[in-house]
C-alpha cells in the first residue's frame, strides 16, 4: 500500500483578488487539476510484505474560500476543495516467501495491475486564523494556525495478475472486466501552523506559504472484495507538510486574477491493523504493521473578490 511523488499537472488560469485596507469580507473560487497518489503497505519486523500504489491524474478540482478580516491584522478563513474522477491506476505487490526474488521493488512474488481504478471521492475542508505580523505597502508577512479534514477513496476493478503458486511467477491471468477488486480510503484530520508572505510589484503580487503540522488519529480502510476481507489501519499521529504559491494580477481595487499551485505530503508512519474476514467470521489485530502515505498536487485558476 504505497504512495509516490508526482509532478504538478498542467496549469490552468486562476483568478483572485487581494483584500485591501478597509475590505472586511473576501470570497474566492478557482478550478484546476489535481494529481493524487497514495501508498498502503504491510511491514512485519522490517520486511515489506505488501504494497499497493494508488494514483489519479488529471483530476478536475474545484476550490473555494470565504474569509473575514475581523480586525486590520486578524483574519479568519474557511476553505474547501473537491475532486472528481480523473485517470487512475492501482498496482498491488506482495513479497511472499519462498517465492520472492529479492526485497527490492522488482523482486516481488505476486503482482496485480488495475488500470480501471476510479477516484470515488476526494474532498478537503478546513478553517484557519491568521495574524499579520508585518506590512510596509509592498510586503506582508503573516502566521496562523488551522485545522483541516481530508477524505479520499479509490476503487480498483478488473486488471491482470502474475502470481507465484507452485513456483516464482508461474501463474498469469486476468480478472473479469469491471469486477470490483479493492477499495481503499484514507481519513485524515489535521492541525497545522503556517507562515505566509506576499511581495507586490505594481499590479502583480506573489504569494507563498508553508504549512507544517500533524494528522491526528488518521485511519485507512481497505476492502478486498474478492476475498471478502476488510483491513483497517489506525495511526496515532503523522507529520504533514504543504506548500503553496500564487501569482496575482490586480484588475481593480477589489479583484485580481492569479495562477496557483500547491503540494501536500503526509507519511502516516506505523499503524495498528485489524483484519476482518467476513467469510470465515474471524477478526485479528496486529500492532505497528500498517503503513500509508498521501500526496496531492494542484494547479488551477479562479476569481476572488473583496468588499
Amino acid at each position: 500500500m504505497g504512495l509516490a511523488l508526482y509532478p504538478l499537472a498542467a496549469g490552468v488560469l486562476v483568478v483572485s483578488a487581494q483584500a485591501r485596507a478597509g475590505d472586511t469580507v473576501f470570497a474566492s473560487f478557482d478550478a484546476g487539476y489535481s494529481r493524487l497518489s497514495a501508498e498502503e503497505s504491510v511491514n512485519i519486523d522490517g520486511f515489506r510484505l505488501s504494497e499497493l500504489d494508488w494514483k489519479s491524474e488529471n483530476v478536475p478540482t474545484l476550490r473555494g474560500a470565504l474569509g473575514i478580516n475581523i480586525t486590520p491584522t486578524w483574519q479568519i478563513k474557511a476553505e474547501g476543495r473537491i475532486g472528481f474522477k480523473g485517470d487512475g491506476e492501482m498496482r498491488d505487490y506482495d513479497w511472499i516467501p519462498p517465492y520472492y526474488i529479492n526485497t527490492g521493488d522488482g523482486g516481488w512474488s505476486d503482482r496485480s495491475v488495475h488500470p480501471d481504478t476510479e477516484l470515488d471521492h476526494y474532498f478537503s475542508g478546513g478553517v484557519e486564523i491568521n495574524h499579520q505580523l508585518f506590512e510596509d505597502g509592498r510586503n506582508t508577512l503573516s502566521a496562523g494556525i488551522g485545522g483541516r479534514y481530508t477524505d479520499v477513496q479509490w476503487t480498483a476493478r478488473g486488471g491482470s495478475y502474475v502470481y507465484s503458486v507452485s513456483g516464482t511467477r508461474d501463474t498469469v491471468g486476468e480478472f473479469a472486466d469491471g469486477e470490483k477488486a479493492i477499495t481503499y480510503r484514507q481519513k485524515m484530520p489535521a492541525v497545522y501552523a503556517q507562515v505566509d508572505g506576499t511581495r507586490t510589484f505594481g499590479r502583480f503580487s506573489l504569494d507563498g506559504g508553508v504549512e507544517v503540522g500533524a494528522l491526528i488519529k488518521p485511519k485507512t480502510i481497505d476492502d478486498h472484495w474478492m476475498r471478502d476481507l476488510r483491513i483497517t489501519d489506525e495511526f496515532d499521529y503523522a507529520p504533514m507538510v504543504a506548500v503553496n504559491l500564487t501569482l496575482n494580477y490586480a484588475l481593480t481595487h477589489s479583484a485580481s486574477v492569479y495562477l496557483a499551485g500547491s503540494f501536500d505530503y503526509t507519511d502516516f508512519g506505523d499503524g495498528d491493523s485489524t483484519y476482518v474476514d467476513r467469510t470465515a467470521g474471524t477478526r485479528t489485530t496486529a500492532a505497528d504493521i500498517g503503513g500509508a502515505t498521501f500526496q496531492a498536487a494542484y494547479v488551477g485558476a479562479g476569481i476572488k473578490g473583496s468588499f
